[in-house]
This record gives structure tokens, sequence and C-alpha cells, in this order.
């Protein structure tokens, strides 16, 4: 069996973006950048007759670093702002308290199959037992804010 340089390339963009979907989540990126710079081979392979091994490679290379060169910062910036969190989804979800938290003292929560740091949300003084119930009020970076639940 021949590989192409199309099939070659393709199969890399796949392997690469699954990758970053299913295990990454898209948290760094580069798996997602080189995944781009594979499909762009593929496809220059595919739309250019004879374009042959070397050609991919070259192309390869430099779309995948034309694609980091040019996305990293404006990603970076983007995944290092601070969000508006106004609407998020995570306000009104309810969360296992796994270490109590009290006035002064952050506990520690289960919500979407994660640990989070908890503190006492705005106007809630009495302090939330481990094992029990609670609702997100708010969050601030990892940092939920919690109400007893409703």
């Amino acid at each position: 069996m021949i590989v192409t340089p199309f099939a070659l390339f393709f199969a890399l963009a796949v392997l690469l973006f699954a990758i970053e979907l299913l295990v990454l989540q898209f948290s760094v990126f580069w798996f997602a950048f080189f995944g781009l710079g594979a499909l762009v081979a593929a496809l220059a392979v595919l739309f250019i007759p004879g374009l042959g091994w070397i050609g991919a490679l070259a192309i390869f290379v430099i779309a995948s670093a034309l694609i980091c060169l040019g996305l990293l910062k404006p990603l970076k910036k983007w995944q290092n702002s601070p969000a508006v969190i106004a609407g998020n989804d995570a306000v009104g979800q309810r969360v296992s308290v796994l270490k109590a938290v009290a006035p002064g003292d952050a506990g520690l929560v289960q919500w979407s199959g994660a640990e989070w740091r908890a503190e006492l949300a705005e106007g809630i003084s009495a302090p939330i037992d481990e094992g029990a119930g609670a609702e997100i009020a708010s969050l601030s970076g990892i940092t939920l804010y919690i109400r007893p639940q409703s």
C-alpha cells in the first residue's frame, strides 16, 4: 500500500484536531495550529498536481508557522482576558460541597466533573457543611461563590 501525501497530511490533520478537541479541549491550541497546517498541506496536494512529498512538507511547515505566528497572540490574549460572567451557564448550577465553606474560609466543591475552590457568596454568612448541596451564585477566575440550595 502506497501512502500519498494527501492521505498522510489529511490523516495527520484529523488526528491533531481530535487530540486538541477530545484530550486537550482547546486549552493549548498547538495541536489545532499544526492540524490546520496539515489540512492546508493536504488541500494544496489535492489542488496542485505534481506537488509531491517535498512540496507538501514545505507547505505544512510554512502554513503551520504562519498559523502559529498569526493566531497565538490573539488566542492567548483572549484566553487570559477576564470574561464577562453575567449570564454565565455556571450561575444557578448545583454543586456538592466536598470541604465546608465558611465566612473567610474557602472550601471545595465538585461541579462539572471537577473540584473547584469555593467561597460564600456575598451576603451569605452561614457556613455550608461538607456533604451539603449548594448553588453557584457567581464565579471569578477559578473560584465559585456559592449559596445554600434554594
